[in-house]
């Protein structure tokens, strides 16, 4: 078993908007994305277990906790965000999405397709 890596927290700033991500742990990276009315936090219950196997990386989409940016963003524009999170990942990442994050990782995966090495949609 890995022991988790520390727990980072940083602001990135894309193209369109910035996207909060927390990074925990170590091994295959996986980004967990969050639904409507929701943030990173919602992820919390699930990162131990998670972040043993993971390099997990929690991100608060435009909009939400954290962002510093209280704008008014389409799906489009939360994709692009995430696209460029995972155009920084030379090798890609897992990427599981919740509710609207679902349709999020939908849409990455299709504009994205080298990049996203598996996908998980929850109640997309």
């Amino acid at each position: 078993m890995r022991r988790p890596s520390c727990h980072r927290i940083s602001l990135l700033s894309f193209e369109f908007a910035s996207i909060v991500q927390d990074v925990k742990g170590s091994g295959e990276p996986l980004v967990l994305i969050h639904g409507a009315f929701a943030d990173a936090r919602i992820w919390a219950p699930n990162l131990d277990e998670l972040s043993q196997r993971f390099q997990v990386i929690t991100v608060s989409l435009p909009g939400a906790f954290r962002s510093q940016d209280s704008g008014d963003h389409s799906a489009e524009e939360h994709v692009a965000a995430i696209a460029d999170l995972i155009d920084s990942m030379p090798e890609g990442a897992h990427v599981l999405g919740h509710s609207r994050g679902g349709r999020i990782a939908f849409h990455l995966a299709a504009m994205r397709p080298q990049g996203v090495r598996g996908l998980v949609l929850v109640e997309p």
